[in-house]
């Protein structure tokens, strides 16, 4: 199918005119592709917008017109030349759509962070490896402040600590803290064999960078993790949450 013919075919699943076959297997086909449930989610999310404006009908409407008037030139029925002025009727729409869609969303960094955060969860502790250590312990009490003060005390050569420290300064909104003991699990992987906690760096830096406002820092780790399709964050930001980054980065001038 081409991009018109999937834009139809999720705009017919939307306002539920598609028979229960045809329903059962674009969701078949969703659950499996990520561009077609990015694809959805920026459909659903504009539809939601425009009917909030009222404007959602007006544009199915002309949408269903330019529908019925293509089967009727494909059945070789003749087009009255009125029909070309959907065109122009077309492209005020797609003009009033991309400016409700940018407007009407309030473009705020944390609204994203918000949308795409996942905590992260400690590995589950089989009894042959022992129990988890204190900054774990700390960790999954949320009790950040103990957290930080023990690994400060102690100054471990490891890179665990670190990177709980650097969660832990993220959950206090200490943005720039989580930044440095990020680096200090980086140094260390630098002279490590073992490299530990690289890939939960990049998701939870990203987080990070777009609550700091550096959209270029965010994006380009963002990228990384779209491109590595084994990376263990690559689905957990869409295409549209990318262009919102863009355009966060329009708004603030870059």
């Amino acid at each position: 199918m081409n991009k018109q013919e999937i834009f139809e075919l999720l705009e017919d699943y939307l306002e539920g005119r598609l028979d229960d076959r045809a329903k059962v297997d674009l969701e078949s086909k969703i659950a499996s592709d990520v561009e077609l449930r990015e694809q959805l989610e920026l459909l659903t999310f504009t539809k939601r917008q425009l009917k909030d404006v009222g404007l959602w009908r007006e544009i199915n409407s002309v949408h269903e017109t330019f529908k019925s008037d293509r089967e009727k030139k494909s059945k070789g029925q003749v087009i009255s030349l009125f029909g070309k002025k959907w065109i122009g009727i077309a492209a005020s729409f797609l003009l009033i759509f991309a400016f409700i869609s940018i407007s009407l969303y309030q473009l705020q960094p944390s609204k994203i962070v918000d949308d795409n955060y996942i905590a992260y969860k400690l590995p589950v502790m089989r009894s042959e490896e022992g129990q988890h250590t204190a900054v774990e312990l700390f960790y999954q009490q949320r009790d950040w402040d103990n957290l930080l003060s023990w690994v400060e005390k102690e100054q471990s050569p490891e890179q665990k600590p670190y990177f709980f420290a650097g969660l832990a300064s993220y959950e206090k909104g200490a943005y720039s803290e989580t930044l440095n003991y990020f680096n200090r699990v980086g140094e260390i992987n630098a002279r490590a064999e073992k490299k530990l906690f690289e890939q939960e760096m990049d998701f939870y830096s990203s987080l990070t960078y777009l609550q700091l406002g550096e959209f270029d820092e965010a994006y380009r780790l963002i990228d990384k993790m779209k491109e590595n399709r084994s990376h263990v964050y690559h689905d957990a930001f869409g295409r549209w949450d990318r262009f919102k980054i863009r355009l966060l980065k329009l708004k603030k001038g870059g």
